[in-house]
């Protein structure tokens, strides 16, 4: 089995790309609008290889510089920032097919601010910068596609730091529910476990779980595992 590095730090597992994986291409928001004739060359424009993932592989690491284009074409990546005291808090999780890390490919020092590793079998597409550069001065409808999916990228930043201007516990865990709320009256699916939680939320767990607990005796939530209704 691999260890659990950067894919730079070993010969990842190259492989074609078959037509499904090129059909897929074309689904991130990314490549929105893209005409057909690009279908058939898009990869080899963008310099790009494809890669199968492991679960637990990670894909980059936070402080390392951003140089390429990842597209998730397949799989689940989970996203992590490690804080001054080593926690591993996790951000978000991103599941294919969606393109990740865009802001930082021309930021001033490229730096990621988070560690991205595959939480299961996965497909990624990796594409040098100098190579997107030029596809996308050749393709201008590309640039407004790039800058709309850096914007949504920067959503989750903001969502949290809303959520952390709440000055209670209680505050920060409702705004919490109230960002990932699909519906008026549907039931939350977190993606973080209550000790993941209290991390993102910059709290201590017995506190967050103390809270939940008069929430549910109050009746402002129910509660099933890791699914809550307000």
């Amino acid at each position: 089995m691999r260890s659990k590095e950067d894919l730079s730090h070993y010969t990842m597992n190259e492989i074609p790309l078959t037509e499904p994986l090129r059909q897929t291409l074309f689904q991130p928001p990314l490549f929105d609008g893209a005409p057909t004739s690009l279908l058939a060359s898009l990869t080899e424009r963008l310099d790009a290889r494809l890669y199968a993932l492991e679960k637990n592989d990670v894909i980059a690491r936070q402080g390392a510089a951003c140089r390429a284009l990842y597209v998730l074409l397949k799989g689940r990546v989970r996203v992590d920032i490690i804080d001054a005291w080593g926690n591993r808090v996790m951000i978000e999780a991103i599941v294919a097919p969606r393109s990740f890390a865009t802001p930082h490919l021309f930021s001033r020092d490229q730096t990621l601010p988070a560690t991205f590793t595959a939480t299961m079998p996965s497909t990624l597409l990796m594409a040098p910068r100098e190579s997107l550069f030029r596809l996308i001065s050749e393709e201008p409808y590309l640039l407004k596609n790039f800058l709309h999916v850096s914007g949504n990228c920067n959503h989750c930043t903001s969502s949290r730091l809303r959520i952390l201007t709440q000055r209670t516990v209680r505050n920060r865990f409702v705004a919490y529910l109230l960002e990932h709320r699909p519906g008026a009256d549907s039931w939350i699916a977190a993606e973080h476990n209550t000790s993941q939680l209290a991390h993102y939320l910059c709290v201590t767990r017995p506190a967050l779980s103390k809270e939940i607990g008069k929430m549910v005796r109050e009746g402002l939530i129910a509660v099933d595992g890791r699914r809550f209704r307000l």
